[in-house]
Parts: C-alpha cells; structure tokens; sequence
C-alpha cells in the first residue's frame, strides 16, 4: 500500500511540473506589423522564447546566441494557456498569452494598453542538411 502511495505521488508531482516541450521549436510569426523568427528551448532548466531575428521596418534585431536573446524568461502552462512566468511564486501581468492551436500554430496574445494583439506562430519545418 505504502509503496503505492508513493509511486502515486511521484506520478502526481512528475505530471504536475511537466514543461511544456510541445511548444519547442523555432517560430516564424505571422504579423502585418512586423517580421520575427523566435526558438523557443530548454535553457537552464527552463523553457524560455529566445529571439532568432525581427524586424518592424525601424528597427532591427538579430539574435546573438546569448541570454540576451531571451523574451520570455519562464514558459508555463497556467490552466489551457501558456504564460511567461517570472518566476515560480510570481506570474507577470497580462502581457502575453500562447494558445496552442494544432502542433505547429500557436495564437499569441499581447496586450498593449490593455488591449489585445492576437497573431500566429507557424513552427517552421526541420531541414535535413548534408
């Protein structure tokens, strides 16, 4: 009984502290506002968005391979959505929001004064390189 338990809740807290790995992957962002390539990875036992590239015609950002590159610090699930956390007690306020749509579509919300921007992720393709 007593080992039952105990695989129960290692089960329960293995489930419950699961990274969102389905969202990994590089991320083309579909905007008529401005261009963006963004990966989202595994980075110190952490997920975390990093930018790759973006450019909103005045100004342009190319990423570096750095943790300067991260945006989103902490990516957790948080009832159906994903969200950047700041950290593990503090989340930040509404600024963004990632539905995941199929596996490779995600709907990201952004607020701006309060209110919303929706626009789409298209998870680009792997290449196989010789």
């Amino acid at each position: 009984m007593k080992k039952g338990l105990v695989f129960l809740m290692m089960f329960g807290f293995l489930f419950c502290t699961q990274k969102p790995k389905e969202l990994i992957g590089i991320w083309e962002v579909k905007s008529p506002h401005y261009r963006a390539t963004y990966a989202i990875e595994e980075y110190n036992n952490r997920i975390v968005g990093k930018i790759q590239y973006y450019n909103d015609d005045t100004y342009v950002y190319k990423g570096t391979g750095t943790e300067k590159d991260i945006f989103l610090h902490k990516i957790k699930r948080k009832d159906s959505v994903y969200i950047d956390a700041i950290s593990g007690a503090t989340m930040t306020k509404k600024d963004l929001v990632i539905k995941q749509k199929s596996s490779d579509t995600l709907e990201v919300t952004t607020y701006i004064r309060n209110k919303p921007l929706k626009e789409f992720w298209i998870k680009k393709k792997k290449t196989h390189e010789n």
